[in-house]
Order: C-alpha cells, then sequence, then structure tokens
C-alpha cells in the first residue's frame, strides 16, 4: 500500500511535570505531505510520460484501476473503548474483549443443571453417606422402631418422654412446658435434667406410646449422622481433605466410649458443636493450614454457626455448658489476636512515569509546573505552540485532618474487621446468649428450691474415671468390651469412666504430630488442647486430686457445680485427636498424589494406594461397632390410661418411674412418679410413707398432697417394699379398690 495514499497520522504527548497526573496520549489528523517530484539517478527532473514508459520497462508494479479505488477509499473509523465508561454503557464496544460464548440455554436446562449440582454437591453426598452410615452402625435400631429402643429400659424411656412432653406443651400450652406432668405437685419439674429441648418439634408430630418410641429411635440415629457431618464440615472447612475428614469424622461420631453413652441422648446429641464450629470458621474464612483469610469471609455462614450453637444450648448443659465456655474462649483468643496483630502497612503506589522522552527544556513563558506538549511524529520529534496559559485562582487551602485521639490512634494501627462480619458475630452472639439465659432460668430456680442439686465434690470422686479409663472400653464395644471386662470390674462408674477414643485413632493422632498437614505451631497447640481436655476429664482422679485443674472449674465458673461426670469433656479428647488424625492422612494423601504424578501416571493415585487410603476409615469404624442390646418396651396394663388424675402408681422407684413416665404419654395425666437427675425431697418422703401403704398414715399423705388414685401393678411390686399394697384390702367406708388382672387401683 502506498503511503502517499493514506491519511497521516502523528501523536501528540502531553508532556507534565513528575508532579502532575500522569500524561494522556491523543491522535490528530493532518493532510499528507506533498511528495517531492521524481529524480532520475543523475538528479534531474524527470519528463513528462517518462514515468509511463519507466512503468513498462518493470522499475513500478502495474496497479489496476480497481485497486487503486481501494487504495483511495477511506477506512471506516473503528469504534472507540472509553476507559472513563463503565462497560454497561458501552456494550457494544466490549465485545471484542468477551470471550466467546454459545447459545444461552433454556429454563429447563438450566433447572435440570442446577438440580444435577445440588445432589452431586460434596456435601449433599456426605449427607446421605452420613444418614446410610448411620442406619448400619445403629443397627438393629431402625429394625422395629416402634417396639424396641437402644441399651437399655432406663434414661432412654426418660428421654423419649422429654421428646413427647416438649411437643405436647408446645401444642397445648407452650407457657407451661417447664412444669411437667411428673413429680406432683412440684414446679418447674422438666427442668430437673437436660431436656433437649431442641428437638420439640419433633414432639408435634405423632402421640401415644408407639409414637415415643418410634420418635426416639430416629433422633437417636439422626444424633450420629449428625455428629459424622459435623465432624467432616470442621475437617474439611480447617484444610484437610475428603480422605482426611472421613476418618476424623468416622473416629468423632462412633468412637468406643460413645456406646457407653448409648442411654444419654443429650452427650450423644454433640453434632451440634461441630458444625457450629465448622460454620463459624466458614464464616470467618479460616483455616489451620492458612490462618485468618480476610477475603474468604462470609458473614452468612457465621451467623448460622451461631445459631446452631444456640440450637445446642436448647438440648441441655450436660456437655452444653463446657461448649459454651469454648466459644467465650476461643472469641477472647480472636480478640488478642486481633489486638496483638498490627495493620499491615500498605506503601503508595508511586506516580506513574512518562516514557523516556528526549527533553527539549522548558519553553519560554511555561513554568516547570504547566504541561509542555510535544509532537512525535514516525521517527520526527518537534515542538508544538501551546496553548495559551489561562489565569486561574490560588488554590485555598486544605482543611487539616482532625487529629484522632489515643484511641484512635490506637485502633487505627489494628487490622480491620469487615462490618458485616462484626454485625453477623454482635447479633449471632446476642441469640446465642438469650438462648443461654432463657434455658438458666428454670435451673438456677430448681437449685434455689432444691440446693442438694448441686453436685458436691463427693458425687466427683464417683464419677471420675481413672488414667487407664482412657484405654477402657465399654462393656458395648463389639471389638474390645468383653476384653476389657476385668478393667471395668474395679470401676465405680463404669459406663462414665470407660472413656476409650479407639487405639486405631490414637495411633494416627500420634502419627499426625510428626507427619501432618498442619503446620508445626498447630499440632503444638492440638496436642496441648489434647492433654487439657484430658486432665479435665479426670476430674478428681487427676494429678493433686484435680485441685489445679477440675476443682477451680467447679469452684468458680457458673453452672459448672451441675456437672457431676467430668468423664464426658472426652467429646473434646476426640474431637482434636480426630483433626490430628486428619492432618496425617491428608498428608499421605499428598504424598499419594505427588508419588503418582513422579512416575507419570497423573494426580489420582492407583487401585492400591486408594485402597490404602481407605484402610484408616475401615480400622476406625471396625473399632466402632456396638454390641448394645435393643430390648422391647413393656406396654402400658389395661386400665391405667382410665385412672383418675392426679395419681400415684406403685412401685416407686427410679427406675420404675422413668418407665411410668413414657406410659403417662397416653394423654399426660399428673402422676408423683418421676426420673431425673436428683430425687426432690417430697417424693423421697412419698415413697418412704407409701412403702406402708394401703394404711393410714399414707393415705393421710397422698390426700393432702391432692393424689386421687393409687395404681399398684401386680407385674412389678413383687419383692419389693410395696408387695403389700397388691392384696385388695378397703379400709373405711371412703376408699373404693378396684382390681383388674394387672392392676389394683385404689380410688382416694
Amino acid at each position: 500500500m502506498r503511503a502517499s495514499t493514506l491519511p497521516h497520522r502523528r501523536h501528540i504527548v502531553a508532556r507534565r511535570a513528575p508532579s502532575a497526573v500522569p500524561r494522556r496520549i491523543r491522535t490528530v489528523r493532518t493532510k499528507p505531505p506533498t511528495e517531492p517530484p521524481a529524480t532520475k539517478p543523475t538528479g534531474k527532473p524527470i519528463e513528462k510520460g517518462a514515468g509511463k514508459a519507466a512503468e513498462k520497462a518493470g522499475s513500478r508494479p502495474k496497479v489496476s484501476l480497481v485497486r487503486r479505488v481501494n487504495l483511495l477509499r477511506r477506512t471506516p473509523k473503528k469504534r472507540r473503548v472509553s476507559l472513563r465508561k463503565p462497560a454497561a454503557q458501552q456494550p457494544g464496544k466490549w465485545k471484542a474483549f468477551a470471550p466467546s460464548t454459545g447459545p444461552r440455554p433454556g429454563p429447563v436446562t438450566r433447572v435440570v443443571r442446577a438440580i444435577g449440582h445440588a445432589v452431586f454437591h460434596e456435601y449433599t453426598l456426605a449427607t446421605l453417606g452420613s444418614l446410610v452410615l448411620a442406619i448400619i452402625m445403629t443397627w438393629p435400631t431402625m429394625r422395629h422402631p416402634t417396639r424396641t429402643i437402644p441399651q437399655d429400659l432406663g434414661d432412654p424411656l426418660l428421654q423419649a418422654w422429654q421428646l413427647a412432653w416438649s411437643g405436647h406443651a408446645l401444642d397445648t400450652k407452650p407457657g407451661t412446658i417447664w412444669d411437667s406432668n411428673t413429680f406432683f405437685p412440684e414446679h418447674t419439674t422438666f427442668a430437673y435434667s437436660d431436656t433437649l429441648l431442641g428437638f420439640a418439634p419433633l414432639g408435634l408430630v405423632g402421640s401415644g406410646i408407639s409414637a415415643a418410641i418410634l420418635r426416639y429411635n430416629i433422633v437417636f440415629t439422626l444424633a450420629f449422622a449428625l455428629a459424622f457431618l459435623g465432624a467432616y464440615a470442621l475437617a474439611r472447612q480447617l484444610g484437610a481433605y475428603r480422605s482426611g475428614a472421613v476418618v476424623a469424622a468416622a473416629a468423632f461420631a462412633y468412637a468406643p466410649w460413645r456406646w457407653g453413652q448409648a442411654g444419654h441422648l443429650h452427650v450423644l446429641s454433640s453434632g451440634g458443636i461441630v458444625l457450629a464450629l465448622a460454620m463459624l470458621a466458614r464464616g470467618h474464612g479460616f483455616t489451620l493450614r492458612h490462618g485468618y483469610r480476610p477475603n474468604d469471609v462470609r458473614p452468612g455462614w457465621a451467623l448460622a454457626g451461631w445459631l446452631v450453637a444456640a440450637w445446642q444450648i436448647s438440648l441441655g448443659f450436660g456437655i452444653g455448658l463446657p461448649f459454651a465456655y469454648v466459644l467465650a474462649l476461643l472469641v477472647v483468643a480472636a480478640m488478642i489476636a486481633w489486638l496483638a496483630t498490627p495493620r499491615r502497612l500498605v506503601l503508595p503506589t508511586p506516580p506513574a512515569q512518562p516514557d523516556p522522552i528526549p527533553d527539549s527544556g522548558t519553553r519560554p513563558g511555561v513554568t516547570e509546573s504547566e504541561p509542555q506538549v510535544d509532537v512525535i511524529e514516525f521517527g520526527v520529534m518537534r515542538p508544538e505552540p501551546a496553548d495559551p496559559v489561562q489565569p486561574t485562582q490560588p488554590p485555598q487551602p486544605p482543611r487539616p485532618p482532625r487529629e484522632p485521639g489515643p484511641i484512635g490512634r490506637w485502633l487505627s494501627r489494628r487490622p480491620p474487621v469487615p462490618k458485616r462480619l462484626l454485625g453477623a458475630d454482635v447479633l449471632g452472639g446476642l441469640v446465642f446468649a438469650a438462648v443461654g439465659v432463657f434455658m438458666a432460668i428454670p435451673y438456677l430456680k430448681v437449685v434455689d428450691e432444691h440446693p442438694y442439686a448441686r453436685r458436691g465434690v463427693d458425687e466427683l470422686d464417683i464419677y471420675s474415671p481413672p488414667a487407664y479409663g482412657f484405654l477402657t472400653a465399654p462393656a458395648e464395644s463389639w471389638l474390645w468390651g468383653h476384653e476389657h471386662s476385668g478393667l471395668r470390674a474395679t470401676m465405680t462408674a463404669p459406663n462414665e469412666s470407660a472413656l476409650l477414643i479407639g487405639f486405631v485413632l490414637i495411633g494416627l493422632a500420634l502419627a499426625g504430630l510428626v507427619y501432618s498437614a498442619w503446620p508445626y505451631y498447630v499440632r503444638f497447640v492440638l496436642l496441648v488442647g489434647m492433654i487439657v481436655s484430658v486432665l479435665l476429664a479426670m476430674g478428681t482422679a487427676a494429678p493433686f486430686g484435680g485441685a489445679v485443674t477440675y476443682l477451680p472449674l467447679h469452684q468458680w465458673l457458673p453452672g459448672w457445680d451441675g456437672i457431676r461426670t467430668p468423664g464426658r469433656l472426652v467429646l473434646w479428647t476426640t474431637l482434636i485427636a480426630g483433626l490430628l488424625a486428619a492432618g496425617a492422612v491428608s498428608a499421605f494423601v499428598e504424598r499419594a498424589r505427588d508419588f503418582t504424578i513422579e512416575r507419570g501416571f497423573g494426580p489420582y493415585p492407583g487401585p492400591l494406594l486408594r485402597l490404602a487410603l481407605l484402610l484408616p476409615l475401615a480400622l476406625v469404624l471396625v473399632e466402632g461397632v456396638s454390641a448394645s442390646g435393643h430390648p422391647e418396651v413393656p406396654r402400658p396394663p389395661a386400665g391405667l390410661a382410665e385412672a383418675a388424675a392426679p395419681l400415684l402408681i406403685l412401685p416407686s422407684d427410679q427406675a420404675s418411674d422413668e418407665m411410668y413416665m413414657l406410659w403417662s404419654t397416653q394423654g399426660f395425666p399428673p402422676m408423683v412418679n418421676g426420673g431425673s437427675g436428683f430425687t426432690p425431697a417430697g417424693q423421697s418422703e412419698v415413697r418412704e410413707v407409701a412403702a406402708g401403704f394401703p394404711d393410714a398414715a399414707s393415705i393421710r399423705l397422698l390426700r393432702d398432697l391432692g393424689v386421687r388414685t393409687v395404681v399398684v401393678v401386680k407385674s412389678m411390686v413383687a419383692g419389693t417394699a410395696y408387695e403389700a399394697a397388691a392384696n385388695p384390702e378397703t379400709f373405711g367406708e371412703d376408699i373404693e379398690v378396684e382390681e383388674t388382672p394387672e392392676l389394683v387401683i385404689y380410688h382416694l
């Protein structure tokens, strides 16, 4: 293309002083320069007509007429993209910068893709897997879910009644939920033990004894599933690979010591603890590998974590109170870390330096601070006259900024906190505190009315496990239960003292201290936490009688004196050991991936390595298999539901009363019977006096209490102090006795 036929361009560069705004480049069109006449080699002008002869001779290529017209035609002006305007205001101009996209999918395709993404999401599969694994590991709980109950006919029956009563109270009179139908005529009787109030919505479905047993079995199975899912989510959020997270989840949910607590649903329901910690860690962008990452902050997840923590507190203070103090400890640690961490210094970006252009000097009449304009042509540069300088007003001096005070200066040196995250933490913390206060008020009232409900040091001595208890499995362990029977025989409370977390888990945790995906300082912190949790779980059996470990908490922390079983703090030992094990397995996964890449097989391990990754999970699950019994629940005798309330059922003791509580789910009649973590003084007096029933003293006491009916169960009274009451006799004209094949009913 001939240069003489195209418009000539020259670039004007605004060159400014170093303190001025960076320069801009603008394009100016000018007329093309005139072409000098062609000359011969001798320097003389070429005569007319000589050019045609030269073309014919071959000195210049022949150009057709169409080609000449195209060369003379002006090229179309291209669209210019502005860097000042947003892309939304110039959509057509930015299409050249966007990648090519295919046709937009229709609504049906988008819905199908969304459903597929949700179904095959990692946590969807983890949820389904945790449910299936829970059914398998707790089998045969769901074989006859309306007739049998796990473990024994003691505390599980009490907790089945609790689930039913909370739903019944919400459906009828929510304001009287704390005044249950048991322990008549006492008040606030629902707070005599951990209430499992968080499961109250499940009590709204179904009524009667069969529904109560089915509800308990479902919640029992879901408790293990939630523990597995929560531990998996926590390990994944903290930075473990899937294989490591699965091992940590299985170790936490199916540790052998849990089967010794199979009759305590409020202890098994610890999944909310790990799930809340996982959500809080995700909301605050925290991992064990990278620490706090501000770009990963999710305020919504933080708020959800606080709500799950509040729900966990509503299940009871047995394990909920230590969880609340752990959260408080984490909040204090986060505040200390924020106060001790200075704000990261961000150096100001230096102004853009102009391209190196030969300086032609400052022109006369133009100061250094004013722009100088140079014209840069293709290889040629010459000065161009600048615009006349316009007189300007002297700039007003800016108002000096207000000097911050000492607190402001100190806070300005701290790392910034996202406002939405701070708001989520404040709101979630307030909800958590409100639920804790709501749950604590009735318990404080119970302690005020029954001071002997507080746990003394003598009772702690009974339930404090020895050091070898952490290596002893409960009787319900399928693998180690029979082998450790000799060790359990030396314990005063075997179910609360046999606290084996699993030998496989112990080995993986020790390996995680040496070879792990976690940094060294994280392993050290986890090791310290594990040792502290063991010392606290030992209670008064710790060194120096627990004088420097557990007893200060029992004496000074509010509410801690209501905990009589220190061994249940092994839950935190299991969680920390599971995280150490997850670090070890994750490091092995990384090494296996590097091993396959080094040998050219890609990032995916072969079959043998995959089987090796599944081996720790298989060993943990085998060690967590249960041998718990599933007895069939006796049905209430015929005629019991028609007895006039308030009533007293004989014989009366802790085990029998818990069965009567389940029977009372048919209508929830007020009854003197009841079982809990302590025995009220009034109930002890009734049991003692009723041993002589139907004598005059017992009848007088029961009438003063307002009892209308005394029911004696013939099949249960034999061999007890109440055996004489099974012989129907009439004492006075105002007492009516009714006898059935299974009951003796006294109408007072």
